[in-house]
């Protein structure tokens, strides 16, 4: 549900959530802390999501309709960054192949080259990131638990490091995905990972996100159900036997490679995102 922020600007641990959806068994539910005010710069990381895989050319990738729509989704034409914040800079440092370990050890130097700190100005921080970790577990169930942990310490990091208002004096606002899944919570599609059965997989998945909410809570800032966003739209889409076969809207917002969204994926993200940054 959306709920109107109240209080001061200072008092944000009494402040109600901006988002604060009910968790389901499949679904974490997206929490955001607080909407941006207005941000001056917007900062991309993570995986190859953000990188834009899975678009059908270099603007349809979410990150970049996020900031400047297409006339291919001309129903959001004026919903984007560029018109709510004229003038916004953009900084995109987000890498195929990434894995939260990148983002800390790598694109976060990469951040720090393009830009001075302290920031100058409110920052809208956008992630994915942890795909790429917890798939690492399809060929070594074994080391699931310890794969969990390391994901949600490099998520604590990650938040830290912007959250830390001696680099971001002016304040920012830090959106994170959590991890979805191709088969619908079926566990098991058979041209997704080598017809691997993953259903043993999937509940630490959801403590995985679960944990990320969890952190959201904690430390102030938003994470985004992307795992339920997608549940309906991976590769049981047209299966009305499942539990999230949606009747509305039987569609998949996967590309064939089980791990990228396909141009409507992109644009779901981006509808994502901007929920949690308009509050619409």
């Amino acid at each position: 549900m959306l709920t109107a922020c109240s209080g001061d600007a200072d008092d944000t641990s009494t402040a109600d959530p901006a988002i604060d959806e009910a968790p389901s068994s499949d679904r974490v539910g997206t929490y955001a802390h607080a909407l941006p005010e207005s941000p001056s710069t917007v900062i991309f990381l993570g995986d190859s999501i953000t990188a834009g895989a899975g678009a059908s050319s270099s603007d349809e990738g979410y990150a970049r309709l996020l900031v400047d729509n297409t006339s291919t989704w001309s129903d959001w034409d004026g919903i984007d960054l560029a018109t709510r914040y004229p003038g916004i800079d953009v900084v995109d440092v987000s890498q195929r192949g990434a894995w939260t370990g990148t983002v800390l050890n790598d694109q976060l130097d990469r951040f720090e080259d393009q830009v001075m700190l302290p920031l100058e100005g409110e920052a809208l921080v956008v992630i994915t990131a942890g795909g790429n970790d917890l798939q690492s577990v399809l060929m070594n169930p074994s080391s699931v638990e310890e794969r969990v942990e390391k994901t949600v310490n490099n998520w604590r990091e990650m938040a830290e490091y912007f959250l830390d208002d001696q680099r971001f004096p002016d304040g920012s606002t830090v959106l994170m995905a959590n991890v979805y899944e191709p088969t619908d919570a079926e566990g098991q599609v058979g041209g997704c990972f080598y017809g691997l059965n993953i259903s043993s997989l999937l509940p630490h998945l959801h403590d995985a996100n679960t944990q990320l909410r969890g952190l959201a809570e904690e430390m102030g800032f938003s994470a985004l159900d992307m795992r339920g966003t997608f549940l309906g739209h991976g590769f049981y889409y047209s299966d009305h036997t499942t539990a999230y076969y949606n009747e509305d809207d039987p569609s998949l917002w996967l590309a064939n490679d089980c791990i990228h969204p396909n141009p409507r994926g992109h644009h779901e993200i981006r509808a994502m995102f901007w929920r949690a940054i308009a509050g619409e």
